[in-house]
């Protein structure tokens, strides 16, 4: 940035005035004459139009292509994960473990900031849910296996009390 000085008024004193101790001396004043720069205002923003998913999902894959080269295995993971809209400026990236989870959360600014560009959009925000599947455990201990099959045989319990003796 080069600052420039319109027409500089350069003035010397020569008086020199006496008054107690303290003395005057020689000195320069520089005056310059105001400049009125004109107040350049931002554009007002646009009012867009609300976010759509398949518009999020479009910058969602072209933010994808761009994380290739630099974050593979992340991107490869966040390949066809479901998005899911929040409100005009909030989406959710559902994953199914806290792993990750945890792998976005150090990334996560950068993918918005690019989003954020892609899309237009500077307030868009994005929060992780981890939504655990359920699935059937196997029971392992020999209580576990008695509790299971007392389940499926409520009767069982009568020949625990005839055979008191087997321990579990």
């Amino acid at each position: 940035m080069v600052l420039r000085v319109p027409e500089a008024a350069v003035k010397v004193d020569k008086e020199v005035e006496v008054k107690g101790k303290l003395h005057r001396t020689m000195g320069i004043s520089v005056k310059t004459e105001p400049t009125v720069k004109p107040v350049v205002s931002e554009p007002e923003p646009q009012e867009l139009p609300p976010l759509t998913l398949e518009q999020l999902t479009a910058y969602w894959g072209e933010m994808l292509k761009a994380m290739q080269p630099e974050l593979p295995k992340l991107a490869a993971q966040l390949e066809g994960k479901e998005l899911r809209l929040e409100g005009d400026e909030m989406f959710v990236v559902v994953v199914n473990n806290s792993y990750l989870d945890a792998e976005i959360r150090p990334h996560l600014i950068r993918m918005l900031t690019y989003l954020r560009k892609l899309s237009h959009r500077p307030m868009l925000n994005c929060r992780v849910e981890v939504v655990y599947e359920e699935h059937e455990a196997v029971a392992y201990t020999a209580r576990d296996k008695y509790d299971v099959m007392v389940q499926a045989n409520p009767q069982l319990d009568n020949f625990r009390v005839l055979f008191s003796e087997v321990d579990l």
